[in-house]
């Protein structure tokens, strides 16, 4: 478009009266202002759903930490494996596991959209990768998973959980807010 094309464009749009010009620029500024608030409230809404399910997320490995410390001290390994079958039970939770202090795994469950919660019996995954090191719970966030470890205790420390959790719903609803 040239120089005198867009000149002649914007007068043909441009309100000629001062009052009608007003109307035009506060009714731009009023939109951008709508747009920005639209915005900013969508990724303040998305930020605590995303706090809200590693809250939840946080407080399942919480709870399976402290049911389990007993369980891996007298070495009950099945009633280890029904309490991680029972606390899978979640849709969006794909995988937990409960491993010792050496990072050997004491029990593992996958939870398949559509499936019921399984054992996974695996000598290759017998070993829990990425332990931190430092014996304080751990999050590794991820775009689509979010890994919660949680230290086991009981008195020192006895063994890890780890909760793998799937947030593709909450990618979707993000998505669908955008």
């Amino acid at each position: 478009m040239t120089d005198k094309a867009a000149r002649r464009w914007l007068t043909a749009w441009w309100p000629r009266t001062l009052k009608h010009q007003l109307v035009a620029m506060v009714s731009a500024v009023l939109l951008l202002a709508l747009g920005a608030l639209g915005g900013y409230t969508a990724h303040e809404q998305s930020g605590i759903a995303r706090a809200s399910v590693e809250d939840q997320v946080t407080s399942l490995a919480r709870s399976v930490a402290l049911a389990s410390a007993n369980l891996i001290l007298t070495d009950s390994l099945d009633s280890l494996e029904a309490l991680a079958m029972r606390s899978a039970n979640f849709s969006e939770l794909r995988a937990m596991q409960i491993c010792d202090l050496q990072g050997h795994v004491l029990t593992h469950v996958r939870h398949v959209p559509g499936q019921p919660v399984g054992l996974v019996f695996n000598p290759a995954s017998s070993v829990c990768q990425g332990l931190p090191s430092d014996g304080a719970p751990a999050l590794d966030h991820g775009e689509l998973v979010l890994v919660v470890w949680q230290p086991v205790r009981a008195e020192l420390l006895v063994g890890w959980v780890r909760v793998a959790y799937d947030l593709s719903s909450l990618q979707r609803t993000r998505e669908r807010i955008w």
